[in-house]
């Protein structure tokens, strides 16, 4: 038996199919990079391999023959023209983005966050509750000023008497304190027809009632009241008298004050008949 020659039409269809598959392989792989439109191509580049692998197919299963004698091998004709592969123009075309299938989706709600209140507190009652005292601002007093006495005298003629402060001093109160009187007898007082003060200005009597001054007696006798020693008449009967009357005790008292504390430098007392033969000369200052 002569051996069986390979038919040439057998090579040009294995050359052929080799050609689609690199086609195939080249169309993916500029698929793949996005240069064409990836899903056509891929559609197009699979329709085109299942074309030639079906034409290498058929070519490979060898055509009923009659028998013969002679050897010969069967020629089978077959055309494998390719089918032209579409040639799609690269753009720049941006890759969708992919959209997941979604049988029965359902958009998942935006939780809002809920602001939770505190609870109030509750307050349980108090059975035997003391209440707290609420405490009172003590307001303090400020410490009454001590006098400062800036003249004694315990052998006092009575008359005109000045008394000159050195130095000088803000006065805002004169107080004159008597202890002994002139004259045993009870019938008599303590008796000041003005109390005059002054600053620089020797003019002006800074104790003078229409100015602003005011007087106070520890007592009064009748009529003769304490605004009488500083409104300006300096004649009696213009004048304050201390009550002479039994049983009031001899130590007797006139405080002058000023309408504020002021630079006074001399105090002057103008005395009745029933004067002090012993007494103090005191003053509040700053």
């Amino acid at each position: 038996m002569s051996k069986k020659a390979k038919s040439p039409s057998s090579d040009n269809t294995l050359i052929a199919a080799a050609l689609g598959l690199i086609g195939v392989a080249v169309t993916a792989y500029f698929g793949y990079l996005g240069l064409v439109r990836p899903h056509e191509l891929s559609i197009e580049a699979t329709r085109v391999a299942e074309e030639r692998l079906t034409v290498v197919a058929l070519s490979a299963t060898p055509s009923p023959s009659t028998t013969s004698t002679t050897t010969s091998t069967p020629t089978v004709s077959a055309t494998n023209t390719p089918k032209p592969i579409s040639t799609a123009t690269a753009t720049n075309t941006s890759i969708p983005t992919p959209t997941l299938p979604c049988g029965d989706c359902t958009s998942v709600p935006t939780l809002t966050p809920t602001q939770t209140k505190r609870p109030t507190p509750t307050l349980t009652p108090c059975l035997n509750c003391t209440p707290i005292p609420t405490p009172i601002p003590t307001q303090t007093k400020r410490p009454t000023p001590t006098p400062d006495c800036i003249y004694h005298i315990s052998d006092g003629k009575g008359g005109t008497v000045p008394i000159t402060l050195t130095p000088p001093l803000r006065v805002s109160k004169i107080i004159i304190s008597m202890t002994q009187k002139n004259s045993p007898d009870p019938q008599w007082g303590y008796s000041l027809l003005e109390v005059e003060a002054y600053g620089d200005d020797l003019s002006k009597n800074l104790a003078l009632a229409r100015n602003g001054g005011t007087a106070q007696g520890s007592t009064t006798q009748e009529n003769f009241v304490a605004t009488r020693a500083i409104d300006g008449d300096r004649k009696d009967p213009s004048r304050w008298g201390s009550n002479p009357e039994p049983g009031i005790t001899s130590i007797q008292q006139l405080t002058i004050t000023l309408p504020s504390a002021q630079l006074v430098n001399t105090i002057v007392l103008y005395w009745e008949r029933a004067y002090a033969v012993a007494y103090d000369v005191c003053v509040i200052h700053d």
